[in-house]
């Protein structure tokens, strides 16, 4: 008797799984190893025939289709399923879903697969059984600069998610940032704004407006230890253009060394020019191709360390042009790095940021 029992609830929970989205055997199979369910694959193929034939729940019904490649895909399709997608739909959707960073898609793997469903649920009736096996063959993702959000991180972000959204001050009670990435006089304690969630080169912000100082600060999630949801209330209208004003002027979001505004040219070599005008980096950029097919980069921003990272990330394939300011910051911070190769001094922790250049 306990094996049927068994026998039943795999079954249910199979069925279950079609409720998320078509499947072929082999991504079905697959599902019931990491599902951690017991079951060879004729068996599980007598399974999918038993519940095509033999099991009914009201406003659903199990289809089987062949696809393109004579595979068998089994597929619930829901009466109330209205909305109809097209294929580019179904495409678009499966890339949002797949390509979402894997710090932020992991801990929330059960919110997703309720997400699934629902779209499914509103749409089994489109074309899905084309994408069966899109998850396995079409997408894959190397995780490079990916975040390791803990628990406590996600759970901070959800506290400023709703803070965002009530429009309700913060305090930033704990923080392990080196505050020379913050603008000059923040600290911890103090009452700040929540504007809007950020995400940046792998990692989660939160830009916050620091009342006390006047100023747009963007701190990093994973460095707020702990933070404090007052009952006070401010109108986020109000500091919307001095965070678009900050994003403007800043190459990414680490302060300026100073106030100046710079109009910056970079000359990129070759294939790296080809590179750059393909990539999204700074709203102000534009691009003109040079006679010797270089191309040259332009901006209006401020200089700061992630604008001297970026020009340095090009090694020999790139060369600022002006300002002179910016020329000699980029042969200082290589002057430096020769001098930590070449000599047995103590490898020492900087910022840089606050340096004169």
């Amino acid at each position: 008797m306990k094996g049927k029992t068994v026998k039943s609830a795999n079954i249910l929970r199979i069925y279950d799984r079609l409720r998320q989205s078509p499947v072929t055997l082999e991504v079905l199979f697959d599902w019931v190893k990491n599902a951690g369910i017991v079951v060879s694959r004729r068996t599980l193929y007598r399974y999918l025939n038993n519940l095509a034939s033999s099991i009914h729940f009201k406003g659903e019904k199990l289809v089987v289709y062949d696809n393109e490649f004579n595979k068998k895909v089994w597929k619930i399709e829901f009466d109330q399923s209205e909305v109809l997608l097209n294929q580019f739909d179904i495409n678009s959707y499966y890339i949002l879903r797949n390509f979402i960073p894997k710090s932020l898609s992991h801990p929330r793997k059960l919110s997703l697969e309720k997400l699934d469903e629902l779209v499914y649920g509103l749409s089994s009736k489109s074309h899905f059984e084309v994408n069966v096996d899109v998850n396995n063959l079409a997408f894959i993702r190397t995780n490079y600069i990916d975040a390791n959000y803990s628990d406590a991180d996600h759970a901070i972000m959800e506290e400023m998610i709703w803070a965002i959204e009530n429009h309700r001050k913060i305090i930033v009670d704990d923080f392990n940032w080196d505050m020379k990435f913050l603008p000059e006089g923040f600290e911890t304690g103090m009452s700040v704004f929540p504007l809007k969630l950020l995400f940046h080169f792998g990692l989660m912000y939160v830009c916050v407006y620091a009342e006390k100082l006047g100023k747009i600060a963007i701190l990093p999630i994973s460095d707020i230890i702990h933070m404090s949801v007052t009952m006070a209330t401010f109108n986020p209208s109000h500091y919307y253009s001095g965070l678009k004003q900050y994003l403007d002027t800043t190459f990414g979001i680490v302060p300026n060394y100073g106030k100046e505004i710079y109009d910056i040219e970079i000359e990129f070599a070759g294939s790296t020019g080809s590179y750059i005008k393909t990539m999204n980096w700074h709203s102000s950029q534009s691009f003109e191709n040079a006679h010797n097919g270089n191309v040259i980069m332009r901006l209006c921003c401020g200089i700061n360390r992630e604008l001297i990272g970026f020009v340095l990330y090009f090694i020999n394939n790139a060369r600022v042009l002006k300002p002179q300011k910016l020329r000699h910051a980029i042969v200082e911070k290589l002057q430096k790095t020769i001098d930590n190769y070449l000599t047995e001094k103590e490898l020492v922790y900087a910022t840089n940021i606050g340096e004169t250049i």
